[in-house]
């Protein structure tokens, strides 16, 4: 269960917003679906946070302030569903329901559906 690293949540700033991704790629085994999506969001999440020192974006603070919010919310779907996937928002369920199902690659977790 990941309810005692995501007690540390909502987090701000992005450093803190890796911190729960290392901590959660950690604790996750490698057949556990929601492993691949994290590993996939924390790469996106380091880059965001390299290519803001020099800004390639017009508003530097905008980009980091937006993936800190989307991983807050990341993290509290995360929370409302890793013990019983139906308590996540339903966007997340297909990816908390399937967690264990050998039958799918490890990136297909890390894709929509």
């Amino acid at each position: 269960m990941l309810t005692d690293i995501l007690k540390q949540t909502p987090v701000s700033p992005i450093d803190d917003v890796l911190s729960i991704m290392t901590a959660i790629d950690s604790r996750l085994a490698d057949s556990d679906g929601p492993k691949w999506f994290n590993c996939l969001y924390m790469h996106v999440t380091c880059s965001i946070k390299q290519d803001v020192n020099p800004p390639p974006f017009r508003d530097a603070r905008f980009m980091p302030e937006l993936e800190v919010v989307f991983a807050n919310m990341y993290f509290a779907a995360i929370v409302a569903g890793d013990v019983d996937p139906s308590g996540a928002p339903s966007a997340w369920r297909p990816l908390l329901r399937a967690r264990q199902n050998c039958g799918i690659g490890r990136l297909q977790f890390a894709r929509p559906a």
